[in-house]
């Protein structure tokens, strides 16, 4: 069952990519339609992260306040869903940019909204021991949705059909809204909220007839330690989980300064400064890099609870900043066989993104913060994350017409640099330790750092005594 949540739940993910990737093959064909200047294309570009951006920002104060005894993760989800839906049938009915730049607008919001909600809702569902891979099928759903849109561009870009290719958005947003009334709830938020023979229901749901004693208690004994009130997001700015906020902050800013979405959204624009004629042959470029996304996300999701969060992220900074610091090299100086270079070098950087850049934030996202402040911690985090997205994405294209594509990579390069000596300092390992685990470890006081690397986690705490612990029956 809880495979069967994650594949769902990642349908947020999955419209996530989509929306971000169908962008690339329709940018062309909208400029030309509106007539817009290096300006128009910038705003109308960023209106998605700059929706997403406030909608982290709306669902982690919902999820910091008494809201959040009201609205759990599925029905968040399930609204999401229905703002993809709406924005998807507007964007493609737009009849001027205005109208299109408040769709991408509304878009942004459901990915906002999603991009918090389902690693949350994920993680507070899954097993201990796949927790990493189940999180990251929600990237993997993310680099699905940028593929498919990328081979849907190229079956209709020679038509000149942008409208079709918005309008395509609206069918799996119908199938995450619907799909939300038949899967359980996050065991962990049904007890917060004192719905504890709810709780008791959705977690032997999701086990699949499996003995749920062990986890239920380590549930219980975690909340019973916990404060309560909707001001404990407070919390978040001091010690000990100002540490925390910070990493959940820096490993998005990082990730979005590493410029991926600056492949994704500008690809063929990008191939076409790097010597590819034809609007068709960056597209089918475009998709190359786009299935290499996705099967190096596969990878990803099958090592990173084998090999460790850390580990991976160091291979991945480092793979990104030798790519991207190539590809600069290789422009500036024109060396011959530019374009297929060019390829190459994207091909490297997406391995080592989507190795580990991509999928190890939200992981770690949905791990390290304790359950009263996680999903208050994931949307300061969020915002992070599209803050620097709507930044990167706005920017481009003027750092590339006043710098030019080879300096621009060059600062991306550095920042990937700087991410790799990030990790190698500050980065903990959270695999194979539970959520309930990772809690008590920050409740010790203990360097955030050292969480994994330095000496053996205990796998539960001392227990309480008989009047904290509530029992199954």
């Amino acid at each position: 069952m809880a495979w069967i949540v994650a594949i769902i739940g990642s349908l947020a993910g999955f419209l996530f990519g989509y929306d971000e990737g169908i962008i690339a093959g329709s940018l062309g064909l909208i400029r030309d339609h509106f007539y817009l200047n290096e300006a128009h294309v910038g705003v109308m570009a960023s209106a998605l992260p700059f929706g997403a951006l406030l909608g982290s920002m709306i669902i982690g104060g919902i999820l910091a306040s008494h809201f959040s005894k009201r609205f759990g993760r599925r029905s968040l989800l399930g609204f999401a869903g229905g703002l993809f839906f709406l924005g998807a049938l507007s964007a493609a009915m737009a009849a001027n940019l205005t109208v299109l730049v408040i769709s991408r607008f509304v878009l942004g919001l459901a990915i906002g909204l999603a991009s918090v909600t389902a690693p949350l809702y994920l993680a507070e569902t899954a097993p201990g021991k796949i927790r990493g891979a189940i999180v990251a099928v929600y990237q993997l759903a993310i680099t699905l949705g940028i593929v498919c849109a990328y081979f849907v561009n190229y079956l209709l870009i020679e038509q000149h059909a942008w409208r079709t290719m918005f309008a395509t958005c609206a069918i799996p947003a119908l199938m995450l809204f619907v799909s939300m009334f038949f899967l359980p709830e996050s065991p962990r938020w049904l007890y917060r909220v004192g719905r504890k023979d709810d709780a008791a229901r959705a977690l032997k749901k999701l086990r699949d007839g499996e003995s749920i004693t062990e986890e239920f208690d380590h549930i219980a004994m975690t909340l019973a330690r916990e404060p309560e009130g909707p001001s404990s997001w407070r919390l978040l700015f001091k010690r000990p989980l100002s540490p925390v906020l910070m990493l959940g902050v820096m490993l998005f800013c990082l990730q979005q300064l590493s410029g991926i979405n600056v492949i994704i959204y500008f690809a063929p624009e990008i191939f076409k400064g790097l010597g590819f004629p034809s609007a068709t042959g960056q597209v089918l470029a475009t998709l190359g890099i786009g299935v290499v996304n996705v099967l190096v996300t596969i990878i990803a999701l099958m090592t990173v609870d084998s090999i460790g969060r850390r580990k991976l992220l160091l291979i991945g900074f480092a793979g990104a900043c030798i790519s991207l610091g190539a590809l600069a090299l290789f422009s500036l100086y024109q060396v011959p066989g530019l374009p297929y270079l060019s390829v190459l070098c994207l091909v490297m950087y997406i391995f080592s993104f989507a190795i580990s850049i991509g999928p190890v934030p939200h992981i770690a996202m949905s791990e390290i913060f304790p359950l009263h402040v996680r999903g208050a911690g994931m949307g300061l985090s969020a915002m992070s994350n599209w803050g620097f997205n709507t930044l990167v994405v706005f920017s481009f294209p003027l750092m590339q017409s006043s710098l030019g594509i080879e300096y621009t990579f060059v600062f991306y390069a550095v920042i990937c640099l700087f991410g790799l000596f990030y990790t190698y300092y500050w980065m903990p390992e959270t695999k194979n330790i539970s959520l309930e685990s990772i809690e008590d470890y920050l409740s010790s006081g203990q360097l955030l750092a050292n969480l994994g690397r330095k000496e053996p986690h205990p796998a539960t705490p001392e227990p309480l005594d008989d009047s904290e612990v509530v029992l199954l029956g």
